[in-house]
């Protein structure tokens, strides 16, 4: 939150969900549980 340089920014960090990053990278939970089905499912 920190980096957040606009108020509307560091007030989505409380709204948005963990992961959510107001520079674009969104590693939420649900993006990286998916990333690893897929790596798991390509192991197979």
């Amino acid at each position: 939150m920190g980096r957040a340089n606009r108020w509307q920014d560091k007030l989505k960090y409380f709204l948005k969900p963990p992961g959510w990053a107001h520079g674009g990278k969104h590693e939420t939970s649900e993006t990286i549980r998916g990333e690893a089905e897929d790596a798991a499912g390509e192991e197979r």
